[in-house]
């Protein structure tokens, strides 16, 4: 190009007024973004849309293709984040969020917790979440009725999910701090964790970390594919404790003191502590009662209707694996114990711990300080909510048996062959955990030193 063809493409440019170049660029901006308008915007709409945090970890397999999904599904200004790296996100300025923002976490309770405890690292109040369930115990996301609201149908449609998030109602969580304090000399004296759903002691947590390590160690990752699995998984680990009792002195390796009170009437034959900030654990058990008379409890004290709000903690006691057992299929009660805002629990000896089903082996002397650290908004699913989708699965019925009643008999027989596959699944994983206590017993009945050997290097 001559250098007279340059100036007058110079002139040209210089000719164009700045308010329409500058209009020029911002509606260039607003086509690469993909929403148009100024970059100011394009920042407003997308704090105004729906957050989107994927466990790809949870629910065995199932994780890794919720999230590939909900990244096709959801368009902007709607985004979708791996929750393993929510952290990376936020440094980045990725995740915006204002008072109409609203969130969806697809993944166990503990997952909602990372998320919580990463977004407040911006000194500001997390946006409302709601819960898919995709962990093993899920309790957290029953609490809030979310338990069996997403279908397939429900999470991968947008408008669905935005409508369904919109629709919900908002409910605040306490959260707890745990703090552990062990004697200078140690290397680590004070390590401060927090924690929503509850936190155990003794049986309970031993479980969670056997379930723990084997899922961490890659000769059995093959195992947890599925949530049914994992159920089953967590009770074959729990099995155990039933044949050695290896926590029957647990009322003398621990002092509790609950608002400044000694608790000093746990069972003799305790063997798990439970500290609830939401009645359901382990999956749905709910261990605490809507309200106790004066002689009902170990103490003979009157206690409180449990709430996640109330900045009170529930105090519980198992009795040993069997207990658990029976409390999962109801037919036992745990021992109510002690309610408080503030707990105290020495450890004489080491034994695990497990928060929201995070577990770890805690030595001793230790001493852990429970009170509460703050609370957040979580959404819970709208009570018309379930009646809506009652009558929207009946009118569907009634319209497919009308449509084509050959089509819904093949639909009807197709269901029942999966509920008997399903259902000789079930029995005979049953029956095989049977079966490994019986071995368990029947080796330490025959073999005791060699078995109790092997049991303390396992």
């Amino acid at each position: 190009m001559s250098r007279g063809m340059r100036s007058g493409v110079a002139r040209g440019v210089d000719a164009v007024p700045k308010r329409a170049r500058r209009v020029g660029r911002a509606r260039m901006s607003g086509e690469r973004g993909g929403a148009g308008g100024d970059a100011r915007a394009d920042v407003s709409r997308d704090e105004d849309g729906v957050v989107v945090f994927v466990n790809k970890r949870s629910g065995g397999r199932r994780g890794r293709e919720v999230l590939k999904r909900m990244r096709d599904v959801m368009k902007a200004p709607h985004r979708v984040f791996d929750a393993s790296t929510v952290e990376r996100a936020i440094e980045r300025g990725d995740v915006r969020w204002n008072d109409d923002t609203r969130g969806l976490v697809a993944g166990g309770d503990g997952t909602v917790a990372l998320v919580a405890d990463a977004l407040r690292t911006h000194g500001r109040e997390p946006p409302p979440m709601a819960i898919a369930p995709l962990g093993t115990g899920n309790d957290l996301a029953r609490v809030l009725g979310w338990l069996t609201v997403w279908d397939d149908a429900r999470l991968f449609d947008q408008e669905r999910v935005v409508s369904t998030l919109r629709r919900a109602r908002l409910e605040r969580v306490d959260r707890w701090a745990l703090d552990i304090e062990r004697p200078k000399r140690s290397k680590h004296a004070s390590t401060s964790k927090s924690f929503v759903n509850y936190m155990g002691i003794g049986v309970d947590a031993r479980a969670a970390l056997a379930f723990d390590l084997a899922r961490k160690n890659n000769r059995w990752t093959w195992l947890f594919f599925h949530e049914l699995t994992n159920k089953l998984l967590y009770a074959v680990f729990g099995a155990r404790d039933f044949v050695e009792h290896s926590f029957k002195d647990l009322r003398d390796d621990v002092v509790v003191t609950v608002d400044d009170r000694v608790v000093d009437w746990f069972p003799e034959d305790t063997e798990g502590i439970i500290l609830l900030n939401i009645n359901s654990f382990s999956g749905g058990v709910r261990m605490w009662s809507s309200a106790s008379a004066s002689g009902d409890s170990q103490s003979g004290e009157s206690f409180q209707k449990s709430r996640k709000d109330d900045k009170l903690l529930e105090i519980v006691a198992v009795t040993g694996a069997l207990h658990l057992g029976q409390l999962n299929v109801g037919v036992a009660k745990p021992v109510q114990i002690a309610q408080g805002s503030r707990v105290r629990i020495e450890l004489k000896r080491k034994l695990p711990v497990q928060i929201d089903g995070e577990p770890w082996m805690q030595r001793a002397p230790a001493t852990l300080k429970i009170s509460v650290k703050d609370s957040f908004q979580m959404l819970a699913r709208p009570r018309r909510d379930r009646m809506v989708d009652l009558l929207q699965r009946w009118r569907s019925q009634t319209s497919s048996y009308d449509e084509d009643e050959s089509d819904d008999k093949r639909g009807g027989e197709r269901r029942r062959k999966r509920r008997e596959t399903l259902r000789r699944f079930l029995v005979t994983t049953i029956r095989f955990a049977i079966f490994a206590i019986a071995c368990v017993a029947f080796v330490r009945w025959l073999l005791p030193s060699a078995a109790t050997r092997w049991f303390s290097r396992a």
